[in-house]
């Protein structure tokens, strides 16, 4: 059925992270996770689809949207009311006829999605909450960067420029598209993301090897399907900065970017960011630039605008619900104790450095 789901995805303007494409390499690379869906047709042939990826834990049955984790946004496409209640209620069959407990969890959605709606109308304990925003810049001031920039960024943009200057470091800031130079370019950019990580004190997902094959694999297929293309700033020859772009007309998105963490105080991140907008204003395709989810400072700056998302979740059961939602209340918890308490923060912050030196 997959040209009728890509016609059907084209048709409901899909982004990029909920098409074929991306979603193989998803399927390829986290083979422990077992893909299914349901699909909904009339006489024009493919009318809604919802795929799922589940895993079994012991009894428990943990169902996902296809694509879970590195997809920021999700989509159960239906071209009609009626196609939505007929994917709902034979998802709804499929889910409830699990054997044992289960949990299901669909992030990323649009707000108000109809497949959501029926499904939260007829699975137990199911609920819908408002997900992650992804700040965005829309182009409604004209297709020059400097009126979405505050005079501190701007000034900010010049002054890092005239540092690298100083500093005798030739700046150069290209844009690759084909797949062969990406290709190329893939080790070098896995370097920086991962001592990018290891100094923000995070470990780098590519740690693990099914997330740095779909991180590979998504990038070359992508890239060899004119939907990718990398943004890099290089100082005195040296790869500062990067940042990979999905071309999602009318969204330019801002996929996955990080910078040297030995090259800081030229501020590349920023040069790179500020090179990717001024790339989608001058293609007449775009008329957002998405920085996808998650509110980040340097986000805001430059944000006009957000793209909201919501989640759907359900539980079996109470006992289920309360078990597996505990740790996350604990998260929440340590999250806020960390905000009221400045000498807390600074406590779990020393913990993390030793954690990463051990």
């Amino acid at each position: 059925m997959a040209g009728g789901l890509d016609e059907l995805l084209e048709e409901t303007r899909a982004p990029v992270t909920a098409r074929r494409p991306w979603l193989s390499e998803w399927v390829t690379a986290f083979d422990d996770i077992r893909p299914w869906g349901v699909v909904a047709e009339d006489e024009d042939g493919l009318a809604g689809a919802a795929l799922f990826a589940e895993r079994r834990s012991g009894r428990l049955t943990r169902m996902v949207a296809l694509g879970h984790g590195p997809s920021d946004y999700a989509r159960m496409p239906v071209r009609s009311p009626e196609a939505a209640a007929a994917v709902a209620g034979l998802a709804a069959e499929a889910i409830r006829g699990r054997s044992g407990p289960w949990e299901l969890r669909l992030d990323g959605l649009p707000l108000a999605d109809p497949v959501a709606r029926g499904l939260a109308g007829v699975l137990p304990l199911a609920g819908i909450g408002r997900g992650k925003s992804s700040p965005i810049v829309r182009f409604s001031g004209g297709r020059e960067l400097r009126p979405y920039l505050s005079a501190n960024l701007h000034r900010k943009e010049r002054k890092m420029e005239n540092r690298a200057g100083r500093d005798g470091l030739d700046l150069d800031i290209t844009v690759l598209r084909s797949a062969p130079e990406i290709g190329l370019l893939l080790p070098e950019i896995e370097g920086i993301r991962k001592r990018r990580d290891a100094a923000a004190l995070r470990g780098s997902d590519l740690e693990d090897p099914r997330a740095a094959l779909f991180w590979r694999g998504a990038a070359l297929a992508l890239a060899g399907s004119d939907a990718l293309e990398v943004v890099t700033v290089r100082l005195g020859g040296s790869l500062a900065a990067y940042l990979m772009c999905f071309l999602d007309p009318p969204c330019y998105r801002s996929w996955d970017g990080r910078f040297d963490p030995d090259l800081a105080r030229y501020s590349p991140g920023t040069l790179g960011f500020l090179a990717a907008i001024r790339r989608a204003l001058e293609d007449p395709r775009f008329e957002v630039f998405d920085f996808m989810r998650g509110v980040l400072e340097y986000k805001m700056e430059v944000a006009n605008d957000a793209i909201e998302t919501e989640y759907l979740r359900a539980w079996s059961s109470r006992s289920v619900r309360a078990a597996l939602t505990a740790p996350e209340r604990a998260r929440r918890g340590l999250v806020e104790l960390k905000r009221r308490s400045p000498a807390l923060a600074g406590a779990w912050r020393k913990v993390k450095r030793l954690g990463r030196r051990v």
